[in-house]
């Protein structure tokens, strides 16, 4: 119960920080209400504990602020896909998904499509990814040509396309798991 109002809290705050709107702030405060109403319930929500893998909890977070991109990437779903698009309002592509995410949870700048954030980024040895890297694809031909953010147990948040979206996907999934090139860590 602790975890999940930690989680509620911060993803609210997350929330409150990329309304862009007066209208976007209302929803994110009415969601909010309904939110801590939930969860001051005996039992939490019935998809709290299958929805919020590990990684969310304080005791696993890592100390340079991985938690936080994850946080943001989450919170981030359900948004549009939009080729190209890299802000809040228009909607994301997939880099332009990463490099909002990082630019506001972390302020750390990505540039240019997932190709060029591959090239700003640290190749990670099998095994050693963690919440927060970032993944790559081979979609289209062109090595790194799909990025996505790893969120822990398999799962990875990325702008997939203009019919899904934000959303989340399995690496384990038949279609990613053929394209997978490998995670990439972002440095200071």
């Amino acid at each position: 119960m602790k975890a999940w109002l930690y989680f509620s809290s911060v993803v609210l705050i997350v929330l409150t920080g990329c309304a862009n709107s007066q209208r976007e702030l209302a929803e994110v405060s009415n969601a909010r209400v309904t939110s801590v109403q939930e969860s001051a319930r005996p039992s939490p929500p019935p998809s709290a504990p299958a929805a919020m893998p590990t990684a969310f909890t304080p005791s696993t977070a890592s100390p340079d602020h991985h938690h936080d991109v994850v946080l943001m990437a989450m919170a981030m779903m359900d948004r549009n896909y939009t080729y190209g698009g890299k802000k809040l309002n228009v909607g994301f592509d997939c880099s332009g998904f990463v490099s909002f995410v990082y630019q506001e949870s972390v302020k750390k700048r990505l540039e240019g499509n997932s190709a060029d954030q591959a090239r700003q980024t640290l190749a990670l040895p099998s095994g050693q990814e963690r919440p927060g890297d970032l993944v790559f694809f081979n979609t289209t031909g062109a090595a790194n040509s799909h990025v996505g953010i790893y969120v822990g147990e398999g799962r990875f948040v990325h702008a997939e396309n203009e019919r899904t979206g934000i959303r989340a996907s399995r690496l384990d999934q038949a279609y990613w798991s053929k394209r997978f090139e490998g995670f990439r860590r972002v440095t200071q």
